[in-house]
């Protein structure tokens, strides 16, 4: 900081400080009011996606993602892709080797380690959930 400015700075704080606080208009509290009373009769899918359903979110962020993965298969088939007969083929062949190797590696994992992985993500959970409530109360709720 710079110390020739120190003065003038001090000054300015206290003249600023010195001004009496503006008055809100006295129909600020009814149009907020009424802006929030519009936006709380809103239907959910006309909100924000924070206000949509849980259900719903989840929905929509799996068929997301597989459109997504849709969409990276598909374009990675491009190149190979020679008449429609062919890519009707393709997608058999790997749509069966897939499951056949899925079968395969979740049939040869033991069930004590779903069962770990289990407890460990409801752990994970319920960890996130007292974190997350600790950080609420700290930094949201004033008593």
């Amino acid at each position: 900081m710079n110390s020739e400015f120190d003065p003038l700075e001090a000054k300015l704080h206290r003249v600023l400080r010195a001004l009496p606080d503006r008055a809100a208009p006295r129909t600020l509290e009814n149009r907020v009011m009424a802006a929030l009373a519009e936006r709380a009769a809103l239907p959910w899918w006309r909100r924000s996606y924070a206000g949509w359903p849980a259900a719903v979110r989840l929905g929509f962020f799996l068929l997301s993602g597989l459109f997504a993965a849709g969409v990276i298969f598909g374009l990675a088939q491009l190149p190979a892709v020679a008449s429609a007969q062919s890519v009707l083929g393709n997608w058999r062949l790997i749509y069966s080797s897939l499951v056949e190797t899925a079968a395969t590696m979740v049939g040869d994992i033991p069930r004590i380690y779903f069962y770990g992985a289990l407890a460990a993500l409801g752990a994970s959970y319920l960890t996130l959930m007292g974190v997350g409530a600790a950080a609420y109360r700290t930094f949201f709720v004033r008593s």
